[in-house]
């Protein structure tokens, strides 16, 4: 009874024994559960609710069919060929048919064996990427020791990115990244990557000398873990600078108040008065989406202030121009208005962003139709029509549309 409750309770997998058991007693077919989808069923172990493993597991054995079938064919080229042996061997995986799976990558690999044009190395390294992964989840399932069964991996995932490490292949590259990546795992599993990688670093150093070949084994094996970790650790600082600009974002305001605690006002660099300029521009901005309107112009007036001849525009940020202009409207300054917007658009130009420039013309079609000046902001808004429409931007030329 545990059991059901989970299920009804999607905190379970469904087999399909238990589905035909359950359709039995019910007095149901048990497709009678099973929805259609178009999604294709994911290769990640997911949690289902009733019917859903049914229904993975019939797609899955659609697959092999189907594979079956085109493989028949004496005339299917090599490519193909090789394309339908990777969903088989995907789809026995997904299936759990692991012991079908293990002779049929081997049988591949050694196929490849003396082969040495670049789709061939693709091939035989997208082989032994998943053979690494099949050694894993042998031993997970209790058919390898787990030792045994990491030494393999580490073997199957360093041979196949040896194979395109160095070629001149479209899919080199991301292969070697997810060949790295097996790499690393399987390393931390085996007492940490970065540990591993050091030590055959050391290796390499200390049999250099006697023994070139197996220096240069140790140096291509601590290359590929430091390849995983550097995309890792590329990857946690990504994360974390994206988190840092979310914060900004959601608060500029508290942003500009931490940046004026950092700075010296009394004697402010060329770099200081643009960082406070842009972010008195960015407070601004989002006091005016907030419809505060009194705080918007002090943080704008402050911003103006910090502006001088010796600060280049192009280190300005639209953000300042196009908030401007738009604040220049609520306040009934229609000419400043479209003088900050065209200065928007011009940067919008140079930044080589459509979107950006179109908005800016928006605006400042909004201050002519305010004046009454229903001719001009229709020839603004017909050119910005164009620019989200075209393939290229224009050249812009000071004036020209005022």
């Amino acid at each position: 009874m545990d059991a059901l409750r989970k299920l009804e309770e999607g905190m379970g997998f469904a087999t399909v024994e238990l589905i035909g058991k359950l359709a039995a007693r019910l007095g149901v077919e048990a497709g009678e559960w099973l929805p259609a989808s178009e999604t294709f069923p994911t290769l990640a172990p997911v949690r289902m609710e009733i019917g859903q493993g049914y229904y993975l597991r019939e797609t899955y054995r659609q697959i092999l069919d189907q594979v079956s079938a085109q493989e028949l064919d004496p005339e299917l080229p090599q490519e193909a060929r090789r394309k339908l042996l990777l969903i088989k061997v995907d789809a026995l995986v997904r299936m759990e048919r692991v012991e079908e799976t293990l002779p049929i990558l081997l049988e591949a690999v050694e196929s490849c064996v003396g082969r040495r044009s670049p789709e061939d190395n693709v091939y035989a390294a997208k082989l032994h990427h998943r053979l690494g992964e099949l050694y894993l989840s042998q031993s997970r399932v209790g058919r390898m020791p787990l030792e045994e069964a990491q030494m393999e991996s580490y073997l199957a995932y360093m041979r196949g990115y040896l194979l395109v490490d160095k070629l001149q292949h479209s899919e080199a590259a991301g292969l070697a990244d997810q060949l790295a990546e097996g790499l690393g795992r399987v390393a931390d599993d085996m007492g940490g990557a970065q540990q591993m990688a050091d030590r055959l670093f050391e290796m390499s150093s200390t049999s250099a000398e006697r023994d070139p070949r197996m220096a240069f084994n140790y140096l291509t094996q601590a290359k590929a873990l430091y390849r995983s970790l550097n995309r890792r650790q590329m990857h946690t600082q990504i994360v974390e600078a994206m988190n840092e600009v979310r914060r900004r974002q959601a608060n500029p305001e508290a942003v500009l108040q931490e940046l004026l605690r950092e700075v010296r006002l009394d004697a402010l660099s060329d770099d200081d008065r643009i960082r406070l300029i842009n972010s008195y521009s960015n407070a601004a901005e989002h006091c005016l989406k907030k419809q505060r309107y009194e705080e918007t112009s002090k943080h704008l007036q402050r911003a103006a202030e910090l502006l001088t001849a010796e600060i280049p525009s192009m280190f300005i940020t639209r953000t300042y121009y196009t908030t401007q202009a738009t604040f220049m409207i609520i306040r009934e300054q229609y000419e400043e208005s479209v003088e900050h917007a065209m200065t928007a658009y011009e940067k919008a130009l140079e930044m080589h962003s459509p979107e950006e420039a179109a908005a800016a013309l928006k605006i400042a079609a909004d201050a002519y139709k305010r004046q009454g000046k229903l001719g001009q902001a229709a020839d603004l808004l017909r050119q910005a029509s164009d620019l989200l429409a075209g393939d290229s931007l224009p050249e812009y030329e000071p004036g020209t549309l005022l």
